[in-house]
């Protein structure tokens, strides 16, 4: 039997990969849209996408920065995913949403987009959904309610009212702060949820359950374990804000630096 050399491998190799490229299923499509817009205080921004990522990060500025980028692979047409960034009587909607299949919503893996916002900090995100990708989020202090169906959901450094609710997959917050007025909602059904304060704080209400998992906590709690689900609460000090966590089936992990000696 004749053995193949190095350089018959190299070809062979070669041959291979310049079939890849040509492949349908190797071919994408891709595009863009970029806007920017101005956004009154107060103003909801609803953002929401089918299959991708979603990136929002606050900033000392007073209007959006706002980047789509959309992407079809296997044939399929970028023109099948719109694209939306605009200003209505409601607020701001920006979006990149399959359209239904007959009676059912669109879920083509095929038809990607990753939205990236610059925002003011201060901004109110009253809706970022997505149904399976990434949402990630930092540094905004106004309010943020978001939910992905399948996907983590990372915070870094936030505040104000954040409400933040996963279906399968992590939600993970770090260097997060509790201010006056404020609330720190986090919820998965199938996931783990881990929350890191940048302080200890002075004053909170802290209430965690896990109907199916574990609570450790760097903050000392009152555990309830006995019977049922796995239950840990504290009440520091006049005992608000508000931080809630609610897991399904996974673990919950709570840290916070220790409080300075005097």
């Amino acid at each position: 039997m004749r053995t193949m050399g190095a350089g018959g491998w190299r070809s062979v190799a070669a041959l291979l990969f310049a079939c890849l490229l040509a492949s349908p299923a190797a071919a994408a499509d891709a595009d863009h849209l970029t806007r920017t817009l101005p956004v009154p205080p107060h103003t909801p921004i609803s953002v929401a996408i089918t299959e991708g990522t979603i990136t929002i990060t606050g900033e000392a500025r007073s209007d959006l920065a706002i980047d789509l980028v959309r992407r079809a692979r296997n044939g399929k047409s970028t023109d099948l995913l719109p694209l939306v960034a605009e200003k209505s009587a409601d607020g701001i909607q920006i979006s990149a949403l399959q359209p239904a299949q007959g009676d059912q919503p669109g879920h083509d893996p095929d038809l990607q987009a990753d939205v990236t916002i610059h925002a003011p900090a201060d901004a109110v995100f009253s809706s970022v959904t997505a149904f399976e990708g990434r949402i990630t989020l930092t540094n905004l202090r106004g309010a943020i309610t978001a939910d992905i169906t399948r996907g983590p959901i990372e915070a870094t450094g936030v505040s104000g009212q954040v409400r933040l609710t996963g279906h399968l997959g992590d939600v993970t917050v770090q260097r997060a702060q509790l201010t006056p007025g404020g609330l720190l909602r986090l919820r998965t059904f199938n996931g783990n949820v881990r929350l890191a304060l940048a302080k200890r704080p002075a004053n909170a209400r802290v209430l965690a359950v896990t109907y199916n998992g574990q609570i450790s906590s760097l903050m000392p709690l009152q555990m309830k374990t006995r019977f049922g689900p796995n239950f840990g609460e504290a009440s520091i000090g006049s005992g608000e804000p508000l931080i809630s966590i609610d897991v399904v089936r996974g673990d919950i992990q709570i840290s916070a630096p220790k409080a300075p000696t005097k």
